[in-house]
């Protein structure tokens, strides 16, 4: 099944062209989702909307960078809250990804080595992001 790697490649080449906002992360819904289509298309956006941070910041200024590291700390709390909710797909999304990617479980794990070890960081960004947000 290279529907989920060719949307993410498309995603890739797109999202240079696309500019997310915080207001944005409103529409990644974490919650349980009723059909394997729903929980993948909520998962796919949510990486589109990491991706498109991304993109942005090739400014480099600081401002940026803040931004997104905020976003990134908030967006990948997001896809671990929508991982843990959606385990009833776990089967159809390894069916998917494990020839591309890994599987479910280590994706998981995966992103939550990386929310433990930003903790304090994406602290941080998030007292940053507030400053920006506030002017």
């Amino acid at each position: 099944m290279k529907i989920f790697k060719s949307i993410l490649m498309l995603a890739v080449m797109f999202s240079a062209f696309v500019q997310a906002n915080a207001s944005d992360l409103d529409h990644v819904d974490t919650s349980e989702q009723q059909t394997y289509q729903d929980f993948r298309e909520n998962f796919q956006y949510g990486l589109d909307f990491m991706l498109a941070e991304r993109s942005s910041i090739s400014n480099g200024d600081a401002e940026s960078i803040d931004t997104y590291m905020y976003l990134r700390c908030v967006i990948n709390h997001k896809l671990i809250q929508m991982l843990k909710n959606n385990e009833k797909h776990k089967d159809e999304f390894n069916q998917e990804l494990l020839k591309e990617q890994s599987s479910y479980d280590a994706l998981l794990t995966k992103m939550q080595n990386f929310e433990q070890e930003q903790k304090a960081s994406c602290e941080v960004a998030q007292s940053e992001y507030d400053k920006i947000k506030d002017q």
